[in-house]
């Protein structure tokens, strides 16, 4: 097994369970904060329907406090000090009616353009945006409500046309009690922000601020505020709290919804995502300890494997292996598939070229011929090739060197006697062929030869001898041109190299092999020995 390619599967595996992993941890994710999304906006319809009611309590208090005759009284003839003597009783009564609120009403009379505003009897400070909703509704002589903020406490205000010129508004706070029974209808934390402050929230301070700095980037969309805690682990889980590592976890998802009457006014309702996340969270934490597991496994598999296997050989075949090894060729493996029955295949070839005799190996021509040469590696001069005085036959030995210095015997065998050529003319030029021209003295002539007798007839050849002669006279021919080549390529001169020569000294080495070896033929190799062309010759069984 190779250990690169169990890496990369170990790596492909380990990524594929990670992104999975991934995809289904934020799959959890979305679809847990998905479900707090639905509650906010459940929340904040149910907070407009509060408002609304709210609104309707404070119109109902100013219309019943308006048409008090004391009241009208004072607005029509009086002044504003009157007017607010004369409501107090009433208020008091509404006060005492709805004790839940924990908090006293705010009553403002507008009269002549000038509005005032007391809470249980004191003036109160408010934004010049409650003096001129009192205003609009005393001039246009209708209905004008909004959130007025007075001192650090929240009113909805409800300001009623009473007489011409004077308005009367009540206004319901927005306290504590509001807040908390409104987080108990929606199970939503409320604060109200004026100016990215928290004025009043049911959270605690710290987590109000979160709310807070989140709300201004809201826009009306719901938002994450903070960042989720480490969560607690399953009970009987050996591991302490863990915080989220691959999922977006907030503290907190709010919606925050604008307070009207108030440009920077608005009640932020937030939801904690703790419930919702701790399982995801715990279920992110398992599976990044299983995939830690199978990185681990990963990394001791690729330690494990090495990248040679060992192979499990059959006994018969160590078998057949021992009996070649020890010179048993007859010996033969049986036949295997796969890479066992390569080598079964190798170790038959094996026995059976060891069975067959050794061919021998190939011999240089003309040994016998050199070693009588005085320097076989000289080349023969031109002269050599011509018309030399007859000599004595040389026995010729097979399986030798066919230098160059031993042509002059060779072919001086195979040349027809004739007479010496006469000495040059004194003055003329005697040629490249001087240094070897024969001696002064003019070469004896030859003894009469007996007439010779007829030479018996030839039987027949057979047909496997005329195909195999035509196939030595082909090679001869190339063997002669190639000799011709590698002597003009060292620089030897081949005038006076015929190919009847040549043909006659191949001829008689082939037969000498074909004696002496019982093989077919012999072929003939041209090769550079020391700078000088020479011949190989080789037997063909």
């Amino acid at each position: 097994m190779n250990r690169l390619k169990v890496t990369l599967y170990a790596v492909l595996v380990l990524a594929a369970v990670g992104l999975a992993v991934y995809q289904g941890i934020s799959s959890l994710t979305d679809r847990a904060l998905a479900h707090l999304d639905q509650d906010l906006r459940a929340a904040a319809a149910q907070a407009d329907a509060r408002a609304q009611l709210l609104a309707a309590e404070a119109a109902q208090l100013s219309g019943a406090i308006g048409r008090d005759p004391a009241v009208v009284q004072a607005l029509t003839a009086g002044s504003e000090a009157e007017a607010l003597a004369a409501a107090r009783p009433a208020v008091a009564a509404a006060e005492a009616s709805a004790p839940e609120r924990a908090r006293p009403l705010l009553l403002a009379v507008a009269l002549r353009g000038e509005a005032s505003f007391i809470v249980a009897g004191a003036p109160a400070t408010v934004e010049k945006a409650a003096s001129a909703l009192l205003a609009e509704a005393a001039a246009e002589g209708a209905r004008r409500e909004g959130h007025v903020l007075a001192g650090d406490a929240l009113y909805y205000l409800v300001a009623l046309p009473v007489v011409r010129g004077a308005s009367l508004a009540v206004g319901v706070p927005l306290g504590p009690a509001y807040l908390s029974q409104l987080r108990v209808s929606t199970g939503a934390d409320a604060t109200v922000l004026v100016d990215e402050r928290p004025v009043r929230t049911t959270l605690p301070p710290d987590q109000a601020l979160l709310v807070a700095r989140a709300a201004g980037r809201a826009g009306g969309k719901v938002v994450d505020a903070g960042r989720l805690a480490a969560v607690a682990s399953p009970q009987g889980a050996p591991w302490p709290e863990l915080p989220a590592l691959l999922v977006r976890a907030p503290a907190y998802r709010l919606e925050a919804v604008a307070l009207k009457g108030l440009s920077a006014g608005f009640l932020a309702l937030s939801l904690p995502t703790r419930g919702a996340l701790e399982p995801v969270v715990t279920i992110e934490w398992i599976f990044l300890l299983v995939w830690a597991g199978l990185l681990l496994a990963g990394l001791l598999t690729v330690l494990l494997v090495v990248n040679e296997q060992k192979a499990v050989v059959p006994r018969q075949l160590l078998a057949t292996a021992d009996r070649i090894a020890r010179g048993d060729f007859a010996a033969r493996a049986e036949v295997l598939a796969g890479s066992l029955g390569t080598i079964a295949a190798a170790l038959n070839r094996a026995a059976e070229a060891a069975e067959q005799p050794a061919p021998p190996a190939p011999a240089d021509v003309f040994a016998g011929e050199l070693a009588a040469a005085p320097d076989p590696l000289v080349a023969p001069s031109p002269a050599d090739f011509l018309a030399p005085p007859p000599e004595p036959p040389r026995p010729v030995v097979p399986d030798s060197d066919l230098a160059t210095g031993a042509w002059v015997g060779a072919l001086r065998e195979a040349a027809v006697p004739a007479a010496a050529p006469a000495p040059p003319a004194e003055g003329t030029d005697a040629g490249p062929w001087a240094a070897n021209a024969p001696a002064e003295e003019p070469a004896p002539a030859p003894p009469p030869e007996a007439a010779p007798e007829p030479a018996p007839a030839e039987p027949p050849a057979e047909e496997g001898a005329v195909e195999l002669a035509a196939s030595d006279e082909e090679h001869w021919r190339v063997v002669y041109q190639e000799f011709i080549t590698a002597r003009k390529g060292s620089g030897e001169s081949v005038e006076g190299v015929t190919y009847e020569r040549f043909r006659l000294k191949l001829k008689e080495n082939r037969d000498q092999l074909v004696a002496k070896y019982a093989c077919k033929t012999a072929r003939f190799q041209v090769y550079l020995k020391q700078g000088r062309a020479a011949l190989k010759a080789s037997p063909v069984r």
